[in-house]
């Protein structure tokens, strides 16, 4: 018998139970994979595990035995509860087939230690088998023989995508596989498993929007600018060191609750607007806006442009004071500092210091890359130049193992204000 849960990956086990019929298993179409055509850039991708999620003693299907394949008294269930399936089988089948179709994966999984090439992955994907349907049979237990076998099965598989961006799932899609091994063999339980989640892998190489997620948007589609033009007072560049003023530039940067997270936000006017985060205010059309003194209001959104990931909120005009707005970009290895609410609303105003490590262009739009720390809720807050200036908004960073890896991205500040269709002109009254 230990040759029979040696050769089964799932761990399947056996029960006596009476009457015991073969399983209708599903039969899967293999869809036309969207391959990644030569020259075309896309992320890298990481594929970090397959989860099981079935409950502990279900029912899958049957346990079969002799040359006629006749069900035995007891069906095939589930051992394993929500087990991490771990096997390098899986983690071979998934790479064979996304290389098959040019998908540019990261992480050696031979690789006993951290693997380096593990940090250029951009999206991460992982599976989670959420349905099993299987008969198996061992054609030659009458002679002793419980390793070969041969049967079929199928597999629905849910697949989650996350962005180390943007710090979430931004993708989510199930697919389904199924296999038959027709011919007895040593390995027959396990290709069946394999083969049908190879197929569940095909078909997610099959999906539209798996495909569009992946490959990194032309250079032709432009941010446009949203809604009406919205012309503001800015104010004039600070020219002394942040430090000398830093209470008042706290001052500036509130809160922002939507829903069940919070994130960050700063004045840039004296009529009460605020720029953050698309993502910070989703789909709301008010949120709660909390100043550094701890005082609520209400937060009318009125903009939001998704693609460049900025909104603007109004509030009641207040005595707080706007942050001016840089012209002009910064040199690489200049100083800045981040302020925002990082993790949680006890930790609002934190300031952290670092310096412009670069300019990159991602998905054709620019961010500006540095090292000062930001973390989940420092969102939509700014990145200020050493005297205070406003040159950027807080966007994502990058997390590795669960640590934050130093590489953190902000929206330069004019690129937000374009897309907002916001104008900054001295000459001009607030609208």
């Amino acid at each position: 018998m230990k040759g029979i849960f040696k050769n089964v990956l799932l761990l399947l086990a056996v029960f006596v139970l009476a009457g015991c019929v073969s399983a209708k298993v599903k039969n899967v179409a293999i869809l036309e994979t969207i391959d990644i055509k030569a020259g075309v850039d896309a992320k890298p991708l990481l594929f970090k595990k397959v989860v099981v999620k079935l409950p502990r003693g279900k029912e899958i299907g049957s346990l079969q035995y002799g040359l006629l394949c006749i069900p035995a008294a007891r069906p095939l269930t589930w051992k394993g509860g929500r087990l991490n399936v771990t096997s390098d089988d899986f983690t071979e089948v998934f790479r064979e087939e996304f290389e098959k179709a040019n998908y540019p994966l990261v992480g050696d999984p031979d690789a006993l230690f951290e693997d380096p090439s593990e940090w250029k992955a951009e999206l991460l994907v992982a599976g989670m088998i959420k349905a099993i349907t299987a008969n198996i049979c061992y054609p030659l237990s009458g002679w002793g023989n419980y390793t070969d076998s041969k049967g079929e099965a199928y597999l629905k598989v849910e697949w989650q995508i996350y962005s180390r961006l943007d710090r979430e799932v931004v993708y989510t899609t199930t697919t389904e596989g199924s296999s038959k091994v027709k011919e007895t063999m040593s390995t027959g339980t396990l290709d069946i498993m394999l083969n049908a989640f190879a197929i569940a892998t095909q078909n997610l190489l099959a999906d539209q929007g798996f495909h569009d997620l992946v490959v990194r948007k032309s250079d032709d589609e432009e941010i446009k600018p949203a809604g009406d033009e919205i012309r503001i007072i800015p104010i004039a560049n600070f020219e002394k060191p942040l430090t000398d003023n830093i209470n008042d530039v706290r001052a500036s940067v509130v809160t922002i609750y939507a829903g069940d997270g919070h994130g960050s936000g700063f004045f840039i006017s004296k009529k009460g607007y605020l720029l953050t985060n698309e993502h910070v205010v989703r789909e709301a059309n008010f949120v709660k806006v909390q100043l550094a003194t701890g005082r609520e209001i209400l937060g009318d959104v009125i903009k939001v442009n998704s693609k460049r990931d900025v909104a603007l909120i109004k509030v009641e005009e207040s005595k707080v004071m706007a942050l001016p707005i840089k012209n002009g970009e910064l040199n690489i290895g200049n100083e800045v500092y981040a302020i925002g609410s990082p993790l949680a609303e006890d930790l609002k105003t934190s300031v952290s210091k670092g310096i412009i490590s670069a300019y990159r262009v991602r998905d054709n739009l620019k961010y500006i890359q540095s090292d000062v720390t930001i973390l989940p809720g420092s969102s939509g807050g700014p990145l200020l130049d050493e005297n205070g200036n406003v040159v950027g908004v807080s966007v994502s960073n990058i997390i590795f193992l669960g640590t934050p890896s130093g590489i953190n991205f902000f929206i330069p500040i004019q690129d937000a204000l374009f897309a907002l269709n916001i104008k900054a002109d001295l000459l001009w009254l607030d609208k």
